[in-house]
């Protein structure tokens, strides 16, 4: 395996099953061609066809594959020759912090000064070479320098010097999201704070009047600044201009992918992009470019919050035709089975992002953000189903548990004092009946103690209670009772 650092474009240099010869001419000519930059050469590709005249198919479909996923002609441009120290314009370059296909990023700080002031995106080669790319380059430049959003990256300034285009940003020294992956998995609040700002970034980005669409949204294209504020950056397969769903797509991105999936696949692996796949939308897997539009952006959005729920993209673990193939399927195993700890709702959100169709999926990047928003305030959100009295009330308790149990506890107070009330006035009633019972008997026991003291005093009671009761008649006895 043979790996071009200058382009991030991988050869795959082995000869097949079938010992095919030509195929190993082509990658060995491909190998000599990234071999030749990294020498600082710099071969175009029609020199190189000239050069093998035999291989000339297969290189012009390599080189071609290069000019569309980078949708400018990369091939036919010079890569990077610049080093660390060099300078441009004000600025001098300390070390490479990223490359992608249009150019790299550096570290720089004005010559004059000590501190590392900002961040260089410098073009590939000497901008004169292609005018196209030239005024892309600065459209790009133009449309991010009018966004003010704090979560994307700042430029501010373009320039050229001796015919090599750049732009100033602000320098985001935290790393990528895709640095922090394992470190913020299981952080699921964080993770959804981190994405509705994102997502709020790119409704910004989508709603300037020279704003874009960005089409390559994933975790290495987010940036972390040293208090954990995520930026967004490299607009640089953006789509300028207005949003309609068809034109400027066709313009920009239709322009010749081959038709089948194990071609498409294999142009973009030879391009280096394979990683993109998996968190690309299955309108853009597919080549349906009448159906990307923002909602592509949001889709990209969804497999960043998938992966920082989970770890890994949201198609994960397949050969480069198989994720291709997934994508374009939708084949996205939900977030909730890869990690428990995500909950029905937040798993509903993410997966409302990832729906195959387009309008399936949240209207706007600025809906998903309220969606998201909405669950970070523990309320019920669109995705997680139909409104109703039960849901609502379950999600009051959710942000109200302190309220909750306060009410529970009042109301077991409550019913603690209702039950204790009605023990105490049975109580009070029992023993007003038992006072009632207590002097009754006293009273009989009082009349029993003195009966007889009464009856010895009493001749006509004595009388009445002789064994003769036959001559007293029952008057006699009713006196003898009352003396």
């Amino acid at each position: 395996m043979a790996t071009d650092p200058a382009s991030n474009v991988k050869v795959d240099a082995h000869i097949d099953a079938n010992g095919d010869a030509e195929a190993c001419e082509l990658d060995r000519a491909i190998f000599e061609y990234h071999s030749a930059l990294d020498r600082g050469e710099r071969p175009r590709p029609a020199d190189w066809i000239a050069r093998y005249p035999l291989l000339a198919s297969g290189l012009q479909a390599y080189f071609d594959d290069l000019a569309c996923v980078s949708l400018f002609d990369f091939a036919a441009n010079p890569l990077d020759d610049l080093r660390s120290g060099a300078v441009l314009g004000d600025y001098e370059l300390l070390e490479r912090v990223g490359r992608g296909g249009q150019g790299s990023v550096w570290k720089a700080r004005l010559s004059n000064a000590h501190e590392i002031v900002a961040a260089l995106k410098t073009m590939h080669g000497p901008a004169q070479d292609d005018a196209q790319a030239v005024e892309r380059f600065r459209n790009d430049a133009r449309s991010l320098a009018r966004m003010t959003h704090p979560n994307i990256v700042r430029v501010s300034y373009v320039g050229a010097t001796a015919g090599r285009w750049y732009l100033v940003m602000e320098l985001v020294e935290g790393g990528s999201l895709a640095d922090h992956l394992e470190s913020l998995r299981g952080d699921i609040p964080r993770a959804a704070a981190i994405v509705e700002k994102v997502a709020r970034a790119i409704h910004h980005a989508h709603t300037r009047a020279d704003g874009g669409i960005h089409l390559d949204l994933k975790p290495g294209n987010i940036l972390l600044t040293a208090d954990g504020e995520p930026k967004v950056t490299d607009f640089g397969l953006a789509i300028r201009g207005e949003h309609s769903r068809h034109r400027a797509v066709n313009d920009e991105l239709g322009k010749s992918l081959p038709d089948t999936v194990e071609e498409r696949s294999a142009s973009f692996a030879r391009a280096g992009i394979v990683g993109t796949l998996a968190y690309m939308s299955p309108e853009m897997a597919a080549g349906r470019w009448e159906d990307v539009s923002t909602l592509s952006d949001v889709y990209g959005l969804g497999a960043v919050l998938y992966a920082l729920l989970t770890g890994r993209p949201p198609i994960a673990n397949s050969p480069p035709s198989e994720t291709l193939t997934r994508a374009i399927a939708g084949e996205i195993t939900p977030p909730r089975l890869v990690d428990r700890r995500v909950d029905r709702e937040l798993n509903a959100v993410c997966l409302k992002c990832l729906a195959r169709d387009p309008a399936k999926r949240y209207g706007s990047a600025d809906a998903l953000a309220n969606d998201l928003h909405r669950w970070r305030e523990r309320r019920a959100t669109l995705a997680g189903g139909r409104p109703s009295a039960w849901r609502e009330a379950r999600f009051w308790a959710r942000r109200h548990p302190g309220r909750l149990a306060a009410a529970m506890l009042l109301t077991t107070v409550l019913a603690f004092l209702a039950v204790r009330s009605s023990f105490l006035e049975r109580r009070r009633e029992n023993a007003d009946a038992a006072r009632q019972l207590a002097g009754q008997l006293d009273r009989e026991l009082r009349m029993i103690r003195g009966f007889p003291a009464r009856l010895a005093e009493n001749d006509a009671l004595r009388a009445a209670l002789r064994p003769n009761r036959d001559s007293v008649t029952a008057r006699d006895r009713r006196r003898a009772a009352q003396a």
